[in-house]
């Protein structure tokens, strides 16, 4: 896809193209070792159970994990999930012996957490990467934490799965 967008943008920019070039050269490195980290986690996610979540987007993290996505309720601001929605996805729980269900971190949890109450199972959050690095983590390019936020993510999706930490977060 790097290059494809390198390909595409050369002869509209080509006044621009050592930087362009530079980008998609330093983008191509990082979305390498990304995978590498995401090649890592998935050697270890054989016995998890499947993803619960609140955001259908994480279907892609899942996929490089080696995770199934058993649900997906996406909810929308003033729109939560139904009766049956929370019966259905609490059964799924018990019945899969899921540890965890995740919410995404600038969304709303409310469902989750009545699903939690009532299996047992606990929270966890994952970053739909929409805002850019925080105050803290100014220091980094946004292709570094786009890379980093994505093995945060595989991490935490990992680890709360197995119910403990197989991996450490970068």
């Amino acid at each position: 896809m790097t290059q494809a967008l390198l390909d595409g943008l050369l002869p509209r920019l080509s006044a621009n193209a050592p930087q362009l070039t530079a980008n998609a050269q330093r983008t191509r490195a990082l979305l390498l070792e990304c995978s590498a980290g995401l090649h890592t986690l998935r050697a270890q996610t054989d016995s998890l159970p499947g993803l619960i979540t609140f955001h259908d987007g994480f279907a892609y993290l899942a996929r490089a994990c080696g995770v199934t996505v058993l649900r997906a309720i996406e909810e929308e601001a003033g729109s939560e999930a139904s009766a049956r929605d929370i019966v259905e996805v609490s059964a799924l729980v018990r019945e899969q012996a899921i540890p965890l269900v995740f919410t995404e971190i600038n969304g709303s949890d409310a469902t989750a957490r009545v699903i939690a109450r009532e299996t047992g199972c606990a929270l966890g959050q994952l970053s739909t990467l929409m805002d850019g690095p925080a105050a803290d983590k100014l220091l980094c390019s946004p292709e570094q934490h786009y890379a980093n936020e994505i093995l945060t993510n595989a991490a935490s999706l990992v680890n709360g799965l197995a119910g403990r930490e197989v991996v450490s977060l970068p």
